[in-house]
């Protein structure tokens, strides 16, 4: 599975994917732009 999404690597707003970077790798879980142009 991936993760990605504003700030997803970081935690979140609400922290909810805090610790998903240092579980499964900055490979599965990033950080992309809000903007789809």
């Amino acid at each position: 599975a991936y993760v990605f999404g504003e700030d997803v690597s970081f935690g979140g707003v609400f922290r909810c994917t805090s610790g998903l970077v240092d579980t499964f790798g900055k490979e599965r879980v990033f950080n992309t732009p809000l903007c789809e142009q």
